[in-house]
């Protein structure tokens, strides 16, 4: 018996089934949670951006192979980690202007008045 059954599927058909159950899941997720997050005035800007995603990624990944062919393999894992921490801590900024928004409290660099 192989160690890892679902990492290592024979059939094509049956990774692409559940590439494509994870991606029903996940993206009307997203889009929903995109639509929340922007004011109403700016979402058809901020979802013709984000269909743009998926084009950067791939050119980033291209570039990832390019620069690996060059780097060598702990100075990859090195960018790869800079690139993961940059993704969390503008996610996080994202998610706390979110909520301050959400709450109705001062944004950034704006005082709050309190009586």
């Amino acid at each position: 018996m192989k160690p890892y059954p679902l990492a290592q599927i024979e059939c094509p058909y049956a990774a692409i089934l559940v590439a494509t159950i994870g991606e029903l899941m996940y993206v009307p997720v997203r889009q929903t949670y995109l639509a929340e997050i922007v004011r109403a005035e700016a979402r058809s800007s901020y979802m013709a951006v984000n269909g743009l995603v998926m084009q950067g990624a791939k050119a980033f990944g291209a570039l990832g192979i390019s620069v690996g062919a060059v780097l060598p393999s702990s100075a990859m894992a090195a960018l790869y980690f800079l690139i993961g921490m940059a993704g969390l801590v503008l996610t996080r900024v994202v998610l706390i202007r979110y909520g301050r928004e959400k709450s109705g409290d001062a944004h950034p660099g704006q005082a709050s008045v309190e009586a």
